[in-house]
């Protein structure tokens, strides 16, 4: 029989097992060793896994180009340049567009709906300068023609299922026709586009774009409160003054990106 361990008597009888010690140092540097290049290898995996990319930004300012609002629009071809480098400092893409509208009782010698669809921050500018106030009849607008052009006439990502992040400003002093929203004028039983609040949002929320809505005069309070109610994603703000709104848009846009 082989003993492979030592053995030593103590007494009579009385065998005491004395295992070999093992000589960890060699063994033990070997193991530390692995575990290092382990890490290393580890740390240049991750270093050179793709980072996660930020969405782009496509922007839709949806203003209400009647004669109030003169001085807005004057900043909204400033504010396009503003919002275009806080994108760029964000390090995504950015591309903007333009829906401005007037009223129904304009359609017939100016327009009802004007649309930039998104493009450089350059072509924005230029339609942008091209845009003045006119117009505007009775109280409330043509809101509802405006946002549906929003939807529809605008080439959002989505649409080419492709990831972005789209918002729309809307920027405006007046609400639609129709006396639920609170203000009196030709077409109290609603617009005359026969758009409802309910199809609008239905619309609106089936594209997943983010609604901003900047209120230039509290005559627009209930009908954010019913925008408020409908749209999926709503936030807004009220303007004070037509040099508050760059600030506001930016503000705006940085809450976007941080809710991503």
């Amino acid at each position: 029989m082989c003993i492979r361990d030592s053995v030593s008597i103590v007494a009579k009888n009385e065998v005491k097992i004395i295992k070999p010690k093992r000589n960890f140092s060699e063994e033990d540097s070997k193991q530390n060793d692995l575990s290092s290049n382990e890490m290393i290898n580890e740390s240049e995996i991750r270093s050179l896994q793709p980072k996660e990319q930020k969405k782009d930004v496509d922007v839709v300012i949806c203003i209400d180009a009647t004669s109030s609002m003169g001085p807005f629009i004057m900043q909204c071809k400033e504010a396009i340049e503003v919002l275009s480098k806080k994108i760029e400092e964000s390090e995504r893409k950015g591309r903007f567009g333009i829906v401005a509208y007037r009223d129904h009782c304009d359609a017939d010698y100016t327009f009802l709906t004007k649309v930039c669809d998104l493009t450089t921050v350059q072509n924005a500018e230029e339609f942008l300068g091209g845009l003045s106030a006119s117009g505007g009849g009775d109280f409330p607008e043509a809101v509802f023609d405006g946002l549906v052009d929003v939807i529809e006439k605008i080439s959002w990502k989505s649409k080419e299922n492709k990831g972005s992040s789209q918002i729309v400003f809307h920027i405006c002093d007046a609400p639609p026709h129709g006396s639920v929203f609170g203000a009196r004028g030709l077409y109290d039983d609603g617009c005359p586009c026969k758009m409802t609040m309910k199809l609008l949002s239905k619309m609106l929320n089936k594209t997943r774009i983010h609604y901003k809505l900047l209120k230039c005069s509290n005559s627009v309070d209930r009908m954010s409160d019913i925008f408020q109610r409908h749209f999926k994603f709503f936030d807004s703000r009220s303007i004070s003054s037509p040099e508050s709104l760059i600030p506001s848009l930016l503000s705006m846009l940085v809450a976007d990106f941080s809710s991503e």
